[in-house]
This record gives C-alpha cells, sequence and structure tokens, in this order.
C-alpha cells in the first residue's frame, strides 16, 4: 500500500525496489484534483515509470499513468520548453518524461505517447508540472511509439 510518507528519493535514482514522490504545481488535466504522487520505475524496463496518485480514495482507487524518458524512446523528440514553465519549477533542465497508454483494446493496438503535452520534473525538488506544447510543433497526443 502506498501511502502519503513516501521517502524522497533522488529522482535519477529511482530502480525497481525503490520509490519517491513527485509533486504537481498544478493537478493533472481529466485526472481529478490530484497533485501528490508516487513515482516508481518498472522492473526491467529502463526509462518506464510509472505514477500513482496518493492517497487511494474510499475505494482503494487512484489513478495511475505509465511515462517514458524520450530521450531513451523518442531521441529525436526535442521539444522547446517554455522558459515560465521551468521558472516555475525552479530549474533549468529540467527531466522531461511523456505520458505512454498502453495498448487499446486489442493487443494489436500499439503504444502511444504524448508527444505534446510533457511532463517537466525537477530531480531536485520532486515538482513536477505537465506544459502543453504549441500545436505548430507538430507533435501529436496519440503517437504509436513505433512511430517516433
Amino acid at each position: 500500500m502506498i501511502s502519503a510518507n513516501t521517502e524522497h528519493v533522488p529522482i535519477s535514482r529511482i530502480g525497481p525496489s525503490t520509490r519517491g514522490s513527485v509533486h504537481f504545481l498544478e493537478p493533472l488535466p481529466g485526472i481529478g484534483t490530484y497533485r501528490d504522487y508516487t513515482i516508481e520505475s518498472l522492473e526491467g524496463a529502463p526509462g518506464v515509470f510509472t505514477i500513482e496518485a496518493i492517497p487511494r480514495n474510499a475505494h482503494g482507487w487512484a489513478p495511475r499513468l505509465f511515462l517514458i524518458d524520450p530521450e531513451i524512446f523518442t531521441p529525436h523528440y526535442a521539444p522547446e520548453i517554455p522558459s515560465s514553465a521551468t521558472a516555475a519549477l525552479g530549474t533549468a533542465n529540467p527531466m522531461i518524461l511523456v505520458v505512454a497508454n498502453p495498448n487499446g483494446r486489442n493487443e494489436s493496438d500499439p503504444i502511444t505517447v504524448n508527444l505534446l503535452a510533457p511532463i517537466i520534473l525537477n530531480t531536485a525538488t520532486h515538482t513536477a508540472m505537465q506544459i502543453v506544447l504549441d500545436h505548430s510543433t507538430g507533435y501529436g497526443v496519440a503517437v504509436p511509439l513505433s512511430e517516433t
């Protein structure tokens, strides 16, 4: 069970047996009012993380998202992060992660990634935010991972 007293582990050192915490400056769009999450690396999958909201609701449910490190999976992805966003996070060099959506209703459906709205993370303070890039970038919200 995940608790709100999650130990702060440096994000860059999160491994399969460790769990860190992340505080979003604003709730993620479409997820509700959650701002606090645990973050954990998936064992055997470098560059793949899960974030799960804390606390869970009365039914034991909490939103959970998969995030990937685009440096590993989408090497040509080079979004320009607005200076207003880096200033809000307090870092000029945030870690960039993108939301990955596992297969759809069928196993043959591709894994997609949201390249238009990356999550940027200050690894020192464990604060994060999701930003929406300018649509003129050509990045999409459901790009098949195999096409990146």
